[in-house]
């Protein structure tokens, strides 16, 4: 269901870029954001088992979730509701299916967090910076020497009160 999801949206994004009638525009948007909701609704999903069977949930991440969302964090694509969506379920990840699967998976994030951090999208910035509090937590051997404390001083200020006593306790 997902990625019948993800394509229909993907189909109804590159129409609405060519298409020159407001009514259409407004017929594609309606329709994306239906699919964008029930992306949300699948990922949800996916994320209250993930959370229910943390590292339980490992092998079902590796064989069902982990392609068609790394694809989407590493292609470059355009549709930031999907990138919101992976960077998301990654986050989530690494947070309960434990330290094999949190260093695994961590450099994939890496690649999301980076571009995300940047992003217009204020639910980009938040899902990306919440990944850096989870590397930290859990693997932070993963952070690149090289631009980690870039990367802290990037995520501190787009986090929660409470996460950036997490993460300042963390970094102790």
């Amino acid at each position: 269901m997902i990625k019948a999801c993800l394509s229909r949206r993907a189909i109804l994004l590159e129409v609405k870029s060519d298409v020159v009638d407001e009514d259409e525009i407004a017929r594609c948007e309606e329709k994306a954001q239906a699919e964008a909701e029930l992306l949300t609704h699948l990922v949800d999903s996916i994320g209250y088992q993930l959370k229910s069977l943390g590292e339980g949930f490992g092998s079902i991440f590796a064989d069902f979730v982990a392609g068609t969302f790394s694809d989407i964090i590493t292609s470059g694509n355009r549709d930031v509701r999907a990138k919101v969506a992976a960077v998301c379920l990654f986050d989530d990840c690494i947070e309960y299916c434990g330290s094999k699967a949190a260093a695994h998976y961590a450099p994939t994030l890496l690649k999301g967090i980076v571009d995300g951090l940047d992003s217009i999208d204020e639910d980009l910035q938040s899902a990306s910076a919440y990944g850096v509090l989870q590397i930290i937590l859990h693997t932070p051997q993963s952070l690149p020497p090289d631009n980690s404390q870039q990367l802290l001083m990037r995520a501190f200020p787009l986090l929660e009160p409470e996460e950036q006593q997490e993460l300042a306790a963390a970094m102790q």
